[in-house]
């Protein structure tokens, strides 16, 4: 296992499947686990060690309410057991299943064939955006009227 790899191929398939419960696949717009957004949620595992954490800890009471709600590995139960499962974890660890949910988003609504498919625009706001009005340096008189936040130092 790579240094930037916290899952098992296990771990991978599983949590690519939880993430195609999460946002299904719906006409053309793919689920999040066949988009990858596994790959997003597992960078943000090696970044954060608690939200490692969190994550292994939630991937396993998964496939404990799996095998409990449907004798099986999450994978291989039909999508409304799976649903249960989830519901079940969702219920018993709510820390989990909101990070999951955060990182789901945020790696599925990134995508370019996400944001072409849902009719987004993929340009940032300004020009074309709201008008700002001109910068008004008056703004800046009372900052400017406080002096350095700083002790000036004397150099070597």
């Amino acid at each position: 296992m790579a240094a930037e790899e916290v899952f098992t191929p296990a771990q991978r398939a599983l949590l690519r499947a939880v993430l195609n419960r999460i946002i299904p696949a719906e006409g053309e717009l793919p689920g999040a686990g066949d988009l990858g957004v596994d790959e997003v949620v597992e960078r943000a595992a090696v970044a954060a060690p608690t939200l490692c954490r969190t994550l292994l800890d939630g991937l396993t009471a998964i496939e404990v309410a799996s095998w409990q709600t449907g004798g099986r590995d999450f994978v291989e139960l039909p999508e409304t057991a799976q649903d249960e499962a989830l519901r079940q974890v969702e219920r018993a660890q709510p820390i989990f299943f909101n990070h999951l949910i955060v990182q789901t988003y945020r790696g599925y609504y990134v995508q370019p064939k996400v944001i072409q498919l849902v009719g987004m625009e993929t340009r940032p706001p300004q020009p074309e955006g709201f008008t700002l009005p001109p910068f008004d340096p008056r703004l800046l008189r009372k900052v400017e009227a406080r002096g350095p936040i700083y002790r000036p130092t004397e150099g070597p």
